[in-house]
């Protein structure tokens, strides 16, 4: 671990970057197939250098399978999740683990400033301690 024990673990330490991007118009069919080309879990969703969102797999099994919506026709801003919960680079590993648990989250976004720079997942966390 990082010096100063797992309180000043910066994320930069163990996030994964880069982050990988979709546009709001983006389709299901798209982003599934970057989620399976890259081994991701999510796409954060970015209207030009604006964050708008973040798109999971759970987002399209819970609102568009599980609700029987028509693919074909789903774009990223239709199931994105727009409050995006996000961490400054400069956080500590103690503040994202509480953040996550107490919100049962499973990933943030990590922030330069406004810029998402990476993601720390609930996975990342449980590598650190194994």
């Amino acid at each position: 671990m990082g010096r100063g024990g797992p309180c000043m673990i910066k994320p930069e330490e163990y996030m994964s970057s880069p982050v990988v991007t979709a546009t709001p118009q983006e389709s299901l069919a798209q982003m599934a197939a970057v989620m399976d080309e890259k081994n991701i879990g999510c796409l954060v969703v970015m209207q030009e250098d604006t964050l708008a969102g973040i798109v999971t797999e759970r987002d399209i099994l819970r609102k568009v399978l599980a609700h029987g919506k028509d693919v074909d026709h789903v774009r990223a801003q239709d199931i994105m999740t727009k409050d995006v919960f996000t961490v400054q680079k400069d956080a500590t590993l103690m503040e994202v683990a509480a953040l996550m648990k107490q919100h049962s989250f499973r990933r943030i976004l990590v922030m330069d400033e406004t810029r998402p720079v990476g993601i720390i997942t609930s996975r990342d966390l449980i590598g650190l301690l194994v």
